[in-house]
């Protein structure tokens, strides 16, 4: 391949394999093959590329994850969760270098590998094939928008680097809503706007700090701490960073908050982040002053982001 066309700029691990059916029914050779397609291939295509791009210091590559674990796909399910880790891993390795990796996840699209296995898992599961899509319609997205979300993510992959997200959120990261047309604007008055600035720069300001602290532990350390925060808010500290800056240049220009970038936002998932780190302080500190102290300090946080939800998210 590099010797026919010079170089490849970007690898997308696109090939799937899936083998429906209980972990202990699926047998020992429907996970093999499960895992030579979801996993050794991955593995084997970007060993192969990865030594020119770093070489070139330059490229881009793109594996493609799933909702997680779930019954029934287990022998898929655990071999696309494994090129998460993947991903994260290579992209430590490579973070010096011009060489980005990421993960996205396209959500629910009907193509021939779904619409073949759909009518076996909907059974698995008790549901009929209309049952189970419409459980999972909150996923759903058509095949043409989940392409389209692939190329946005390559295009941007500078800021995806080290991250999983979905084909929806590059869409939406380059303006494009592919569900319900959000466009209601909340007006704010002088007061309110003075309010509402603070509570967005109180927000940024914990959060900047607290992701250059997490900057200087061990990279083990590093590693967990964001994929932590990562697993509970659904993306990296600079992704809320940049909405958080966003929102306040959009509340001193125009004195307005857009549904659509509180939908981006979602100030619930920092907070909930916040309570889960509040229970780990639990197992942590058992000094009971410092406990109080710290829990106190995390519970400001949170306050924040709820008097900010309450004030400007109905």
């Amino acid at each position: 391949m590099i010797n026919r066309f010079g170089k490849v700029d970007v690898i997308i691990n696109n090939a799937i394999n899936v083998f429906v059916g209980a972990v202990h029914r699926v047998g020992i050779q429907g996970w093999d093959l499960s895992y030579q397609t979801n996993l050794r291939g991955p593995i084997m295509l970007t060993s192969y590329f990865l030594p020119d791009m770093i070489k070139r210091n330059d490229g881009i590559i793109v594996f493609v994850s799933s909702s997680g674990p779930a019954p029934y796909i287990g022998a898929y399910e655990v071999f696309k969760t494994a090129q998460v880790e993947l991903s994260s891993t290579l992209a430590m390795e490579l973070e010096d270098t011009g060489v980005i990796t990421f993960t996205i996840g396209p959500g629910i699209a009907k193509t021939e590998g779904l619409m073949e296995n759909i009518s076996k898992i909907a059974d698995l599961y008790g549901k009929t094939v209309e049952e189970f899509l419409k459980m999972s319609e909150s996923a759903a997205i058509s095949v043409e928008a989940a392409g389209a979300g692939y190329a946005a993510a390559v295009a941007m992959a500078d800021k995806y680097r080290g991250l999983e997200i979905s084909s929806f959120q590059a869409l939406t990261d380059i303006g494009i809503e592919i569900k319900a047309d959000i466009k209601t604007v909340y007006n704010l008055s002088k007061e309110n706007k003075d309010i509402a600035f603070s509570l967005v720069s109180s927000m940024q300001k914990t959060l900047l700090e607290q992701s250059e602290s997490w900057q200087k532990r061990s990279v083990f350390e590093r590693q967990w701490i964001f994929r932590d925060f990562k697993k509970y808010t659904g993306a990296a500290p600079e992704y809320f960073l940049s909405l958080l800056d966003e929102l306040k240049k959009t509340i001193m220009d125009r004195g307005e908050i857009s549904e659509a970038l509180i939908k981006k936002l979602q100030p619930q998932k920092l907070a909930d982040y916040w309570e889960h780190q509040k229970e780990l302080l639990k197992g942590y500190e058992k000094d009971p002053e410092k406990f109080k102290e710290y829990s106190g300090v995390i519970e400001g946080w949170i306050k924040t982001i709820d008097d900010f939800i309450q004030g400007y998210c109905k």
